[in-house]
């Protein structure tokens, strides 16, 4: 019985080494890359890497699609990883080895009213709610500067003050609608599309374009902000600058691809994450209104620089305590 117990136990210790030899040999293939994105908008930039490549390109680019929640957690596991403009200046605060290759969505918010208002100015806001998603992001960050830029006084009220532009934050896309359709009085919403569709489909209207408002109150060339950026592992940017070139192009390959082709493209992102919140039909104009055009950072960095530098006039701690320089190195 003793021989056989220590049989079994040799037996045991072989088949525990095996096992964790491969384990700790196991290793993604040579020329294969991991690519993620958050749900929502910036999921449409993968939209060429849903189909497998030839098999005989020199490299495959594997995608995959996550809450926004967890992007941060997938991202510094990924090769490639589409974040917020501001946590890619967290991680490179933080330590990360990453670089911003690009700006990839560039703003997809919109005002939004239960009023028409067809001449609508930032002034019109005065005295009213102004309900916004996203606080302690980006959009809310774009939004507070161009208030801020236009002289106007903003508080955080959930009833008007006068004078002043009441800002009420919501959850979410959802919680927002339901705030403006069942307020009393005219008041105002900071949404992002596709959610501006589904308000006017419901009897909302949308009176002004913030990409453009932002435009006029920086004076940039470029409409809209980097709400979305890439980033790429500092070692793939440096020893293999041609797989980020060749991401950068799939991209800015499929612009026109993703309006043209919007609910297939659709149907690809519920196919990689069956609870994307893309849950209704997409129109051409809703992905237009999405905003995915890529700019490479080195070469556009003023216009990314204006959306971190407005972050950080909200809050430091948004971009993780600083601005990443011009020549830190952070901009492929």
């Amino acid at each position: 019985m003793k021989k056989v117990l220590i049989s079994l136990l040799v037996v045991l210790v072989i088949l525990t080494t095996v096992f964790a030899f491969a384990c700790n040999t196991e290793k993604k293939p040579e020329g294969e890359y991991t690519i993620v994105s958050p749900d929502g908008a910036p999921a449409f930039a993968l939209a060429s890497f849903f189909e497998q490549p030839n098999s005989d390109a020199t490299f495959k680019v594997i995608p995959s699609i996550v809450s926004s929640t967890l992007i941060k957690a997938e991202a510094i596991k990924a090769d490639f990883a589409i974040v917020p403009a501001n946590m890619a200046a967290i991680l490179y605060n933080q330590g990360a080895e990453y670089k911003m290759v690009a700006s990839v969505t560039n703003g997809n918010m919109f005002f939004v009213s239960n009023h028409e208002n067809t001449t609508f100015t930032l002034n019109d806001l005065k005295g009213h709610v102004l309900y916004s998603i996203g606080q302690g992001s980006v959009p809310a960050f774009i939004m507070l500067n161009i208030l801020t830029n236009a002289g106007i006084e903003c508080e955080v009220s959930e009833t008007p003050v006068e004078g002043k532009v009441a800002i009420q934050y919501v959850a979410d896309g959802p919680a927002l609608i339901t705030k403006v359709k069942t307020a009393t009085g005219t008041v105002y919403g900071n949404l992002a599309e596709p959610a501006v569709t589904t308000f006017m489909s419901k009897g909302g209207y949308r009176v002004a374009d913030v990409q453009e408002l932002w435009k006029e109150s920086t004076g940039s060339s470029i409409k809209g902000f980097a709400q979305a950026v890439l980033i790429a592992k500092k070692s793939i940017c440096d020893e293999k600058p041609e797989v980020v070139d060749a991401v950068i192009n799939s991209i800015k390959g499929s612009e026109t691809f993703i309006v043209e082709h919007a609910e297939e493209v659709r149907q690809d992102i519920k196919s990689y994450y069956e609870e994307t919140s893309l849950k209704n039909p997409i129109t051409s104009e809703v992905v237009q209104n999405c905003n995915v055009h890529i700019y490479k950072a080195s070469e556009n960095i003023d216009y990314i620089l204006a959306t971190l530098n407005a972050a950080y006039a909200i809050n430091s701690q948004s971009v993780g305590g600083s601005v990443p320089a011009k020549d830190s190195g952070f901009y492929y």
